[in-house]
């Protein structure tokens, strides 16, 4: 016979089961700086809210992760991919250090495929660019100089703050 757990063992085992699973804040942690200061050049952050998959997860419900991305150095070798998730259940994100520098990234941007684009990435910054649905009259919101456009001119997403 099984011996049955108490809910308040339950209530308090689920924090410790989960502490430390991800960065659920968008901010980076301790081991993603320990990580960037191991290269010597001044670092930045990036966080690309890219099209996400959707993926059953029991009866009736499902996950939202992000889909990866590609990140190109200035002469367009590949500098490295961001699987940009943790688990299946991840809907966010991952924040990811960067050395400062120029770079370009191709993702897929939610209802249109994949893109490709610039981005500078400057020390000390998190740089969040959406690649999502949401665009509702973009142009009244941002500068020009802050959205992302597909080779045919059309509104693909945004990137957070001055660029």
């Amino acid at each position: 016979m099984m011996k049955r757990i108490p809910l308040y063992a339950l209530v308090l085992l689920i924090p410790l089961m989960t502490f430390g699973a991800s960065n659920r804040s968008g901010i980076p942690d301790r081991r993603m700086a320990q990580d960037a200061q191991e290269d010597s050049r001044p670092t930045g952050f990036l966080q690309i809210f890219t099209a996400t998959e959707t993926l059953p997860d029991g009866d009736s419900t499902y996950a939202y992760p992000h889909t990866g991305y590609t990140i190109y150095d200035q002469d367009g070798k590949t500098f490295k991919y961001i699987r940009n998730h943790i688990g299946r259940m991840d809907s966010v994100p991952t924040v990811v250090p960067v050395p400062a520098g120029q770079y370009r990234i191709k993702a897929e941007a939610e209802d249109y495929g994949d893109v490709t684009f610039p981005i500078e990435v400057k020390p000390g910054n998190v740089d969040v660019v959406h690649l999502e649905k949401d665009l509702e009259h973009p142009q009244a919101r941002y500068d020009e100089s802050q959205l992302i456009r597909s080779p045919d001119g059309k509104i693909v997403g945004w990137r957070e703050g001055d660029q």
